[in-house]
């Protein structure tokens, strides 16, 4: 007994002693069912879905699926999903802070034919599936922070990471990593250095994680196709349904340069565009700039 209650302990999860009893979790714990998972995506989407995993604990989905996934053909995806990441990464190296069995942490991978040139607007076009998804299953208005950050109420909810290989002109290898917050409580998100929400906080009911992951991945993959077929042009309207700064001031930061304007939206390719105090219309690069609602 005592095993499987440091077993617990180790994954982060509180135990009580009873006295007299025997041990109880503090709080009740709901796993991701793979099974039905696994069903639900095989009728939606078939072969088409080559793998489909859900782990315990895992450094990262990203890293882990960016391995397993090197033989992956055109046309097929694999999915990789857990309960806990021990070394989550977030954009521009930040971690990810991934408690067990309280949130979402997936990574989809897909080979897209075209070279790097393909690439662009392709995590805006996923952030808008993500929003979508969320908004569908959960009934709230969230909101897209350019590039890809989902926010509710001026606060993060979710947020991508793609990590590619492949060659300048052939066919690259892309992996997307998406994390929603579900259940995750105030103590386990003490080390994230900007506001954040979590569905439990901004949803009337609990949060079923089984539906979200099926219609998260299904949003995904179902982006995935209309992009392949019209790039982020075609899903430019979708994203314009959730962009969180249109006609909002903004501070664009990248590198030691720091400037306001006024953020207009997003081209066809992707690109922030943003009106300058000088007049000046700029198109900005995702991984370039950090933009912020100015305070």
């Amino acid at each position: 007994m005592w095993k499987q209650v440091s077993q617990l302990a180790g994954y982060g999860l509180k135990v009580e002693s009873i006295k007299g009893k025997g041990y109880r979790l503090e709080r009740p714990l709901y796993l991701l069912d793979e099974l039905r998972l696994r069903n639900a995506l095989k009728e939606r989407w078939g072969e088409r879905v080559r793998e489909f995993n859900v782990l315990k604990s895992v450094g990262s989905t990203n890293a882990e699926l960016l391995e397993s996934s090197k033989d992956l053909p055109v046309g097929l995806y694999d999915i990789l999903l857990a309960e806990r990441q021990t070394a989550g990464r977030g954009r521009r190296g930040r971690v990810w802070v991934s408690p067990f069995a309280q949130n979402i942490y997936m990574s989809v991978a897909v080979r897209l034919s075209g070279g790097f040139s393909v690439l662009n607007g392709l995590s805006l076009a996923i952030g808008a599936a993500v929003a979508d998804a969320i908004k569908t299953v959960c009934g709230i208005q969230v909101s897209l922070k350019w590039p890809n950050d989902v926010w509710y109420s001026e606060k993060k909810l979710a947020g991508l990471l793609l990590e590619v290989q492949g060659e300048q002109e052939g066919p690259v290898h892309v992996i997307i990593g998406l994390g929603v917050n579900v259940l995750m409580e105030r103590e386990a998100g003490q080390a994230i250095d900007q506001p954040w929400t979590a569905l439990s906080e901004s949803c009337d009911v609990r949060v079923d994680r089984d539906q979200l992951c099926v219609a998260l991945a299904d949003s995904v993959l179902a982006c995935l196709e209309s992009y392949k077929a019209e790039g982020f042009a075609g899903l430019r309207e979708l994203w314009d349904e959730y962009d969180l700064l249109k006609g909002r001031n903004v501070m664009v930061m990248s590198g030691d340069k720091c400037w306001s304007g006024e953020y207009l939206g997003v081209s066809d390719e992707g690109y922030a565009l943003v009106r300058g105090e000088d007049g000046c219309l700029r198109s900005l690069a995702g991984g370039e700039i950090t933009v912020r609602p100015v305070s």
